[in-house]
């Protein structure tokens, strides 16, 4: 049974074909163009137009996962999709120290409370998976993350040893669903 009915919309499709007017079904949390074949709510979309969610592949927003503010600001632009732990720095694999941090600049998000849950990227994800997110979320691992807690603020190469610890970290993290490693060679350290 169709939940809602779109009708007279103006249709991006996502594909880079042009717009076209259409008519719009969503179903089971599905879309399908189309009219409905039972009865279900209706939105005259005469005027308006419907895309796919966008995606914002510059988001800080793993820090903040579960906050309703974080979210409706999102979705409300008509992103669906987030990429987080950009420049350098992300939510998962952090320290204790790093978590604190984290905690004294925002406003108290779900989770912050257990740092445990950000050590590594697999508690992580099961946190993030664990709240009631509206949008679709996908993570880096912060360069400086990765650095500080094998070589804290040092201003040097890393060692053979240290380097090799870094590179389990991310391999870590990679395993268990992180999508990359992030930079922000700008930022310190």
């Amino acid at each position: 049974m169709p939940d809602l009915y779109i009708k007279n919309v103006t249709v991006f499709d996502g594909t880079g074909a042009p717009a076209f007017m259409g008519d719009v079904v969503c179903a089971n949390g599905r879309l399908r163009l189309g009219v409905p074949d039972g009865p279900c709510d209706v939105i005259d979309g005469a005027g308006l137009s419907l895309a796919p969610g966008f995606i914002d592949t510059h988001s800080h927003g793993d820090s903040c996962l579960g906050s309703m503010h974080n979210s409706l600001s999102r979705v409300s632009q008509g992103i669906t999709t987030q990429l987080t732990g950009n420049c350098g720095d992300s939510a998962a694999v952090s320290s204790e120290e790093m978590v604190c941090e984290m905690r004294s600049g925002l406003t108290p998000s779900p989770g912050l409370d257990g740092p445990e849950h950000f050590a590594a990227f697999g508690p992580y994800l099961e946190y993030a998976r664990s709240l009631p997110l509206v949008e679709n979320s996908a993570f880096l691992i912060g360069h400086n993350n990765l650095r500080r807690i094998v070589m804290g603020y040092d201003d040097r190469r890393p060692t053979p040893d240290e380097l090799a610890r870094m590179q389990a970290l991310l391999r870590d993290a990679m395993r268990h669903g992180a999508l990359g490693l992030s930079s922000g060679l700008f930022y310190t350290p």
